[in-house]
C-alpha cells in the first residue's frame, strides 16, 4: 500500500450496524462503501478493482459471510477480511481462519472501537507486507506503521529470531528481551509470564521479506479474562431484543460484586443466546459452586443443536455448561472461574 485512499468494504444487512460501522470506520481520508447483501459486496469489488479491508457480517440473507469472504479474496487476494457475527462459534472461528479471516468479532459489540483498532492493525499489516523488499528509507516508514498500530507488532527475522522492529505497544504487552513469538502462519495462543502472574496472548503472524530476508510480522492482543461483574452484565443485556422473553433476575446481595473470570464479549455473548431461543421468561440464580461462579437458567431451550452451540460460547468464556443435576431437564448451569 502506497498514499492511495484507503478503500473498506462494509457488509451488513442490518441498516443500524453499517451506519454504525461507518461511523466509527470514517476518517475523512477512506472510501467506505455499503451492501447489505452479498450480490451487492461482489458487484462494489468487480467495479472497485481493489478493495483493502472487507468488514463482513457472517450470516447474511443470500449467502454465508465466510464463502462471501472467501470469494472476494480471490478477487482480492491482498484484501484483508474482518468477520463480525451475532452467533459465535468454536467451528465457525476455525472456519474463518481455514478461509483467511485476519479478526473474528462478535456482537454486540463490547467496545465498537475493538472494530477500527482492528481495521488498523490489518492495514499496518498490509503496509509492511506490500513493501516485500524496503527500497530506500522502507526501514524508516515499518517503523512509523509499526508504531502507529494500537495493538502489539514485532517484525522477527525467520531464521535467527531476532527482533527487527517492535512498536511500543509490543515493549510495554512482553517487556524487554521477550518479543519474539509465533513459529507458524495464523492465529495462535501464547502464555506469557509478565508483571508477577501469567497473560494469555493470542497472536496472528505471517511470512513477509524484508531487504531480501524471510521475516515475520506478528500482531498480539492480550485476551487474559478480566473479572465481570455478574450482576451488572446481567442489568445491561436485560433491554436487547435477542433477549426475547427477557429474563427473570434476582436482586442484587449486599456484599461484594459477584465476578466471574471471561472475556466480557464473549461471556456477554453466552448470556444473550441462553434466552434467544427460549420459549418464554427465563429465570435466572446467580450463586457459588467451590471457587467458581455458578449461573442456572430455567426455562432455557435444550434442543441438541443449542446445547452444542452454548457448550461451544461457554468453553470461550473460560466455563462450562452442563444440564442442571438438581432441577428440570429444561435448567442449564453454567460454572465460570471466579474473579
Amino acid at each position: 500500500m502506497s498514499d492511495k485512499t484507503t478503500r473498506i468494504l462494509i457488509v451488513d444487512d442490518e441498516p443500524v450496524t453499517r451506519s454504525l460501522l461507518r461511523d466509527v470506520l470514517d476518517d475523512g481520508g477512506r472510501e467506505l462503501l455499503m451492501a447489505g447483501d452479498a450480490a451487492e459486496a461482489m458487484a462494489h469489488a468487480r467495479r472497485a478493482g481493489s478493495i483493502d479491508i472487507l468488514v463482513v457480517d457472517k450470516n447474511l440473507p443470500d449467502r454465508s459471510g465466510l464463502k462471501l469472504v472467501a470469494e472476494l479474496k480471490r478477487m482480492l487476494p491482498t484484501a484483508e477480511a474482518i468477520i463480525v457475527t451475532a452467533y459465535g462459534s468454536m467451528e465457525s472461528a476455525i472456519e474463518a481462519m481455514r478461509v483467511g479471516v485476519y479478526a473474528y468479532l462478535t456482537k454486540p459489540f463490547n467496545d465498537i472501537t475493538d472494530v477500527a483498532a482492528k481495521v488498523q492493525e490489518a492495514l499496518a499489516k498490509q503496509r509492511i507486507a506490500a513493501e516485500q523488499r524496503l527500497p530506500a528509507g522502507g526501514d524508516e516508514r515499518c517503523r512509523r506503521a509499526l508504531a502507529a498500530a494500537g495493538d502489539a507488532i514485532v517484525l522477527v527475522d525467520e531464521e535467527t529470531r531476532q527482533v527487527l522492529h517492535a512498536n511500543p505497544a509490543a515493549e510495554k504487552l512482553y517487556g524487554p528481551g521477550a518479543l519474539a513469538g509465533a513459529a507458524t502462519d495464523g492465529i495462535s495462543l501464547r502464555r506469557i509470564a509478565r508483571d508477577g502472574g501469567e497473560r494469555l496472548v493470542e497472536v496472528s503472524s505471517a511470512r513477509v521479506v524484508v531487504d531480501g530476508r524471510a521475516a515475520r510480522i506478528e500482531i498480539a492482543r492480550d485476551v487474559t479474562a478480566e473479572p465481570v461483574d455478574v450482576y451488572a452484565l446481567l442489568d445491561e443485556l436485560s433491554p436487547l431484543p435477542a433477549a426475547r422473553g427477557g429474563w427473570q433476575v434476582p436482586a442484587r446481595p449486599a456484599g461484594p460484586a459477584v465476578r466471574a473470570l471471561a472475556r466480557r464479549a464473549h461471556l456477554a455473548e453466552l448470556l444473550k443466546q441462553v434466552t434467544e431461543a427460549a420459549p418464554g421468561r427465563v429465570t435466572v440464580g446467580v450463586g457459588r459452586s467451590g471457587d467458581r461462579v455458578a449461573l442456572t437458567f430455567t426455562g432455557a431451550a435444550t434442543d441438541a443443536e443449542k446445547l452444542s452451540s452454548l457448550r461451544a460460547l461457554a468453553a470461550q468464556a473460560g466455563g462450562e455448561l452442563r444440564m442442571s443435576p438438581a432441577a428440570s431437564a429444561s435448567t442449564l448451569l453454567i460454572l465460570l472461574p471466579s474473579g
